[in-house]
């Protein structure tokens, strides 16, 4: 595990980007020192009532200073050293991890504290695919270029430490928390033995080591929902991106939708996905009994990311805001993040009072 620090300051908030730590190891896992000898430099940035000042961008690298180690009361960082050196990796997006606590105000409108920069240590990689076990702790998919391939990384703010959960020979993606197995999570796994294939597998949470495929034979699975027994909603990614309903342990799949965005959703059995057409991105709801669908609304002009809030509220990402489908199936603003650091947020995970959330870096 490697460690991080925070220590508490008075506003302005501040984040700072470490650079250059030094390498150690420890049980097995690639660690790195956080003692202040470690530390090569840092930049600062300033937050003040949601505004930023005119600081550099998360991904700037600082000129080099004395080393010191600077936490602030609201900001934390997790860092390793990363390179994108394989074929593979080099055909993955640049992407920025962030986290941040939100809360309902009295006037009905909703406002964020506790802004996290989470990849300075990965800041020219791979940082994706958040999911939240549980307030301040998650699954990402992360890229790291000791192992050459995407890992299942698990972090923890509250202990201000992160670990690489699968460390295997194979990429794993799309982690998530298997919903009736409590030591158990599952990917999709892009074997070494055949590049071609994705399957959906059960890895050991405390292990990481795969326990079982539940799905291979259904074809290339990209992404995934569970449904209810031993029932998935898979994102197929053959030749063309198809949604299909799949049950363990039988070949046989009921594709239900074709040209589908990567995120979905499963609530109350009942499936919301995007429809990406020529025009416009629909929002619809598939129900698996009627086999029907419906279509809820347009998504806003380029956003096809959107998750589900545990009380069933629809929560998409469009550029530096989050925004909320309300009753009259119009998109109203939930949080809005500083435009100076936020241009193109995608994939999130929230749940009561966190959202983790991805950043793709402009070209």
């Amino acid at each position: 595990m490697e460690s991080i620090g925070i220590a508490s300051s008075d506003p302005p908030i501040k984040i700072n980007l470490i650079l250059n730590c030094k390498k150690v190891y420890h049980l097995g896992v690639t660690t790195h020192c956080m003692s202040g000898q470690c530390l090569t430099g840092f930049a600062e940035r300033s937050v003040q009532n949601g505004v930023t000042d005119s600081a550099p961008s998360p991904t700037a690298t600082s000129r080099s200073i004395k080393p010191t180690l600077l936490f602030a009361k609201k900001i934390c960082c997790l860092f390793f050293t990363c390179w994108i050196v394989t074929p593979l990796c080099a055909q993955l997006p640049v992407t920025q991890l962030y986290s941040l606590h939100y809360k309902e105000n009295q006037d009905k409108q909703y406002s964020y504290s506790d802004l996290n920069y989470l990849s300075s240590f990965n800041s020219k990689g791979y940082n994706n695919q958040p999911y939240i076990i549980k307030e301040n702790q998650f699954f990402a998919t992360i890229y790291v270029e000791e192992s050459k391939q995407t890992d299942i990384f698990l972090f923890d703010l509250d202990l201000k430490e992160y670990r690489n959960l699968t460390r295997s020979q194979d990429s794993e993606y799309s982690p998530r928390l298997h919903p009736t197995l409590s030591e158990s999570f599952t990917t999709v796994k892009v074997p070494t033995s055949d590049s071609n294939s994705q399957w959906l597998t059960l890895q050991n949470l405390n292990s990481g080591l795969t326990q079982k495929v539940l799905l291979d034979e259904q074809g290339k699975i990209g992404y995934y929902r569970w449904i209810k027994d031993k029932t998935w909603v898979c994102f197929l990614v053959d030749e063309h991106h198809k949604m299909a309903v799949c049950t363990e342990g039988s070949l046989s799949k009921l594709i239900f939708a074709e040209d589908v965005g990567r995120s979905f959703e499963v609530f109350n059995e009942e499936i919301y996905f995007v429809h990406k057409t020529k025009d416009a991105n629909l929002l619809k709801k598939y129900n698996i009994r009627s086999s029907k669908s419906e279509i809820l609304a347009l998504m806003p002009t380029g956003s096809e990311d959107f998750c589900i809030k545990p009380n069933g509220d629809l929560i998409c990402s469009h550029q530096n805001r989050f925004l909320r489908l309300n009753e009259a199936k119009e998109w109203t603003e939930f949080l809005n993040l500083p435009k100076e650091w936020f241009h193109n947020i995608q994939r999130f995970s929230i749940s009561d009072g966190q959202i983790v959330f991805v950043e793709l870096q402009n070209p």
